[in-house]
This record gives C-alpha cells, sequence and structure tokens, in this order.
C-alpha cells in the first residue's frame, strides 16, 4: 500500500471481465454510504480520493451484467487501499 493523506484514505477499484481478465471500462463502481458514485477508466480503473477512514460498501456494475455488491471495504487513514473486482459471465442479466 501506498501512503495516502494523513487524516484521510484512498479507495483505487480494478474492474475486470472474470472470463477474459481484460478491463472493463465504463463501470459504475458507488461507495453507498457516501453517495459517491464514478466510472471506469479503459483500464477498468478508478479511484475515490480523500475518504474518510471507516468500513464501507462497493456497488459495481456494468452494461449488461448483473450489479455486485462487495462488503467490507475498509478505508484506513494515510493508506491506499486496492481492491481488484471481476464480473464473470456466469453474473450477466438473463443467464
Amino acid at each position: 500500500m501506498k501512503a495516502a493523506t494523513k487524516n484521510k484514505g484512498e479507495l483505487v477499484v480494478h474492474v475486470r471481465d472474470g472470463d477474459s481478465s481484460t478491463p472493463l471500462s465504463e463501470a459504475s463502481v458507488a461507495i453507498d454510504e457516501l453517495g459517491l458514485t464514478t466510472e471506469t477508466d479503459h483500464n477498468g480503473t478508478t479511484k475515490f480520493l480523500d475518504l474518510e477512514p471507516g468500513t464501507y460498501t462497493l456497488t459495481v456494475s456494468h452494461t449488461f451484467l448483473k450489479t455486485e455488491e462487495v462488503k467490507d471495504i475498509v478505508i484506513k487513514a494515510g493508506f491506499v487501499t486496492e481492491r481488484e473486482i471481476e464480473l464473470s459471465s456466469n453474473t450477466r442479466l438473463g443467464d
């Protein structure tokens, strides 16, 4: 982990296709408790900066894929937390 600001933490999320391991651009990533939502870039990555320390839930979705909820994401002051999330074909809507 890398250092973040002293009193705040950061979260970096990488979203990939579970079948091909390719990055998923334009995936929606939300921190439910804070009402913050952003989209992944062409590398399947997004960042949340200056987060209060605490435990959060992420909601991750992508067109034609089922929404995934990831609980217990712990943010610590002065650290960058990274999470990799895979959306597999078995989570595709209509399957």
